[in-house]
């Protein structure tokens, strides 16, 4: 079975046959999730979403007890549901918190700094982790970054992962052009960590979401974090250094 699955992980797809493979893989997640009741009351049903996920508290706080976790300290995670429990440990920790404006809206990332709080209140720290929190709380980042430190820790949303680190977001890109202008930036390099939280369903056997399936802007993961376990990927994939394929890039995003 093991040479069988080497293979099918060998086998090379024209650019329509990876993006129709990933959609399936994304499909598939997306039902399984929602025909077993795996997902939060809201958003429903998760289809096309970041599926916010049961148990996604236990999960951040096995990230909040990693060393990868401890000795950062600026912490880089996407706006999600999912992932809003973390984003509060992180600042609850007094580290940095880069969030980026949810579809890259009104602005490109917000800085959260507990230390340039009042006080540290559960109720502000909760209020700073929420999508809306971040916007009327944070500094808006756009075009000045010389305020901001090297990004220690990145932590983006899945809807699939495998365990070789292949990710999947949601189909849209975002995490991938947010990874290129950061990296232009200096603030990410190829040794940054790269850490997702997913339930457990959302891992995918490595054959069904093989090393073929990535393009050279995919943007893989180091750890994977679920509610009852933590793996870290044995054989890191190298991560995009080609900073934003301005080609790629449509006016949607």
């Amino acid at each position: 079975m093991e040479n069988v699955c080497e293979a099918l992980a060998n086998i090379t797809f024209d650019k329509e046959d990876i993006a129709h493979r990933k959609d399936e893989i994304r499909q598939r997640v997306w039902d399984y999730m929602e025909d077993n009741d795996l997902l939060e009351d809201y958003p429903r049903p998760c289809h096309q979403k970041i599926p916010h996920f049961k148990g996604c508290k236990k999960a951040a706080v096995k990230v909040s007890k990693l060393r990868e976790f401890q000795i950062s300290r600026t912490i880089k995670i996407n706006p999600s549901l999912a992932q809003m429990h973390l984003r509060f440990l992180t600042l609850k920790h007094k580290k940095k918190l880069l969030v980026p404006s949810p579809a890259l809206g009104e602005d490109f990332y917000y800085l959260l700094d507990p230390a340039s709080w009042p006080d540290s209140k559960v109720s502000r720290v909760y209020k700073a982790a929420s999508k809306k929190g971040a916007r009327q709380m944070g500094v808006p980042l756009n075009e000045d970054w010389t305020g901001v430190e090297r990004i220690d820790l990145v932590v983006v949303a899945s809807v699939a992962v495998s365990t070789q680190g292949v990710r999947l977001g949601k189909g849209l890109g975002y995490a991938e052009l947010e990874w290129g202008i950061l990296y232009e930036l200096g603030l990410v390099d190829s040794n940054t960590k790269v850490l997702t939280t997913v339930h457990d369903c959302q891992i995918v056997p490595h054959h069904d979401l093989p090393l073929s399936l990535m393009t050279p802007h995919d943007l893989p993961v180091d750890l994977i974090v679920t509610p009852t376990r933590v793996i870290n990927v044995r054989n890191p994939l190298d991560k995009p250094s080609c900073g934003v394929l301005w080609d790629q890039v449509t006016q949607q995003k």
